[in-house]
């Protein structure tokens, strides 16, 4: 009886502490997130942001339960690669830090649609806040027209919009 009550002590206070800081994810962030919420990859001389970029990023706050860098990623690919099924490459074509950002390919990437969802309905649920389901249903609507039946393979999910059928 004793070893139960511990254990059920135990997993109340587990429950009810914060999230404990993660510092890889601030380190992370410190470096490759802008404080307007754009996940930076410094590998391209574009200075390029992708749509996964932002959804691990997304991701990643979440694990952290970092709301306000998850509010600022999220509202930030919305704003700049678009709501539901944003373009999945956006970046500064002459390199220069002060540059003009815009889109730099207009497809999407499913997989980075699929990971914005999930974050989205995962925020809803341990936030309280359903105006992220909301906008996870408007991204899984636009993924359900991806789904195609595929002879001999059944119904599939196209890793874009554009590029991935044959037109007859």
């Amino acid at each position: 009886m004793k070893k139960k009550l511990i254990v059920a002590f135990l997993m109340s206070l587990a429950v009810h502490l914060p999230a404990q800081a993660w510092d890889l994810w601030d380190e992370f962030k410190a470096v490759n997130v802008t404080p307007e919420g754009r996940v930076v990859d410094y590998s391209d001389a574009k200075l390029i942001t992708t749509s996964e970029g932002q959804s691990y990023g997304m991701f990643f706050a979440l694990v952290a339960n970092d709301r306000e860098s998850f509010d600022k990623i999220f509202a930030w690919s919305e704003k700049n690669l678009g709501p539901d099924q944003p373009a999945w490459w956006w970046g500064i074509p002459d390199g220069k830090k002060d540059g003009q950002g815009k889109i730099l390919d207009t497809n999407n990437a499913t997989d980075s649609d699929m990971w914005i969802a999930y974050c989205l309905l995962e925020a809803s649920r341990i936030w309280n806040e359903p105006a992220y389901e909301t906008k996870a249903k408007a991204y899984m609507a636009k993924l359900k027209e991806l789904v195609r039946d595929v002879p001999t393979v059944g119904k599939v999910i196209l890793p874009a919009r554009v590029g991935f059928e044959e037109r007859e």
